[in-house]
Order: C-alpha cells, then structure tokens, then sequence
C-alpha cells in the first residue's frame, strides 16, 4: 500500500506533508508504522506546525519520532 509518505531507509518513514489524515501526514506516517520505526519530517516542514484536526494521534506501536530536521 502506497501511503504517500517516503521511506529513506529500512524502519526509517517520512512525513511529507502538514495535511492531517491524507497521505503523507503524520497521522497516516503513525497508523502505517511498524515496531521500531523511525519517523522524520521532509525538509518542506520546517518550522511549520501540524493541527490535528481529528483528535489526538494514537501511538500503538514503539516508534521514535524525530523532528530535529
């Protein structure tokens, strides 16, 4: 399933867009993720904020998210 977002490497997935629920977001990043993943954000997202529209976002698995950018 193509979720829209960008794999860099093995575990590694990468948020692409500030849209909350579409492909790319975070919210689809997290919902596809897997134990041990490591979640990043594209360089387009720097410095911008990501609203979430549709509730909080539930983390199932043991994933690290990273924003250091």
């Amino acid at each position: 399933m193509d979720i829209g977002a960008v794999e860099v490497n093995p575990g590694t997935i990468v948020t692409t867009n500030s849209d909350n629920g579409v492909s790319g977001s975070l919210r689809q990043v997290v919902a596809h993720s897997t134990n041990t993943d490591l979640i990043s954000f594209a360089p387009n997202l720097s410095g911008l904020s990501i609203t979430l529209t549709n509730g909080q976002i539930e983390l199932s698995n043991n994933v690290t998210i990273d924003a250091s950018g």
